[in-house]
Order: C-alpha cells, then structure tokens, then sequence
C-alpha cells in the first residue's frame, strides 16, 4: 500500500527519529524452582449466570424506550418528548417481597401507583 500518488504526502519524508542504541541484555541466574504443590479439591458452589438485559430505543422525533432487567430488579420506560412518558420499576427488597412502582408523567402532572403506600379503603356507612 503506498500513499506517494495522494496530494497530501508529496512532501513527507517521515519523522527523523533514530534508535538509541541496544543495551546489552543482563545476565541473571535461574531462581530456584520449588517443589510442586497438590491441587486443593475442595468442594466449591456453582456460579449462578448473569440474567439481565438492557434495551434503548431512541428517535429523531424524540420517542423514547428503554429499560432494564435482572436477578433483583427491572425497569421499563417508554414516552415521547411532547405527550410525557409512562413506566415502572420494582425490585425486590430487604424482606424478600416485591416492590413494584408504576408511573406517569403528562400535561395532567405527575401520578404514581406504589405498592409501598397505602390503599384507601372506605369503610361501609
């Protein structure tokens, strides 16, 4: 591959780098081997494989969609720059429960549904 027909390497003629000079190679002695150690065979856990996957989809017109999941949590979000947008996540937490979060955000405001905050719950008259 040569670049001497492009127009911009007409007049280049390379850095005028020079190599210092080889040094000549140190002589050492060999270390001293040890004596080979046995395998330990213990009993070890198998690994659990990573299961998660992430997604992001994004337009020109400003649509949007992304999201995320894995052992413990997952995310989901989808909207637009002028409509607002909508998701959710949960997760599970400290307790072993599930904890779930569904969300919308529009010209109405800001509205969550949780599972953390209590229901009202009307008693009968």
């Amino acid at each position: 591959l040569g670049y001497a027909g492009l127009p911009y390497a007409a007049g280049y003629a390379g850095y005028p780098y020079t190599l210092p000079a080889a040094a000549p190679a140190p002589v050492v002695a060999p270390a001293p081997v040890a004596a080979p150690v046995a395998a330990y065979a213990g009993a070890y856990a198998p690994y659990a494989p990573y299961v998660g996957s992430q997604f992001h989809a994004q337009d020109e017109f400003g649509n949007l969609n992304y999201g995320y999941s894995n052992l413990n949590s997952a995310k989901h979000e989808t909207g637009n720059t002028y409509a607002g947008v909508n998701g959710g996540y949960s997760y599970v937490d400290a307790n072993g429960v599930v904890q779930t979060v569904s969300y919308v955000a529009d010209g109405l405001g800001f509205r969550v549904e949780d599972s953390r905050l209590p229901v009202f719950n009307p008693e009968p008259l």
